[in-house]
């Protein structure tokens, strides 16, 4: 296994949740393509500070909540969650 720490290219894939309903609280699903994969199943969600991603969790049994995918350096983190945004909003620009 090499040492290289370059990020492949992110592509996020946006689906807009429309539901009024809740206050809109849930903006929309995102998929984000890392090289030969996808993640599937990251929010942005309406925050104080405007729209934020979260990124895919699970309950455990004692009713915690744990990522299941997570970038390892917060340098991914943070291209990983701008890729997202980007395209939620050029998908809610369409809207």
């Amino acid at each position: 296994m090499s040492g290289a720490s370059a990020t492949p290219p992110l592509k996020a894939v946006v689906r807009l949740h429309r539901d009024d309903s809740r206050g809109r609280i849930l903006l929309a699903f995102a998929d984000l393509r890392v090289g030969g994969f996808e993640v599937r199943g990251l929010r942005v969600l309406e925050g104080k500070e405007g729209p934020y991603v979260s990124f895919p969790t699970r309950r455990s049994a004692g009713g915690a909540f744990f990522e299941v995918v997570r970038p390892l350096t917060p340098a991914a983190r943070e291209q990983a969650k701008e890729a997202v945004l980007r395209a939620y909003k050029r998908a809610a620009g369409k809207a």
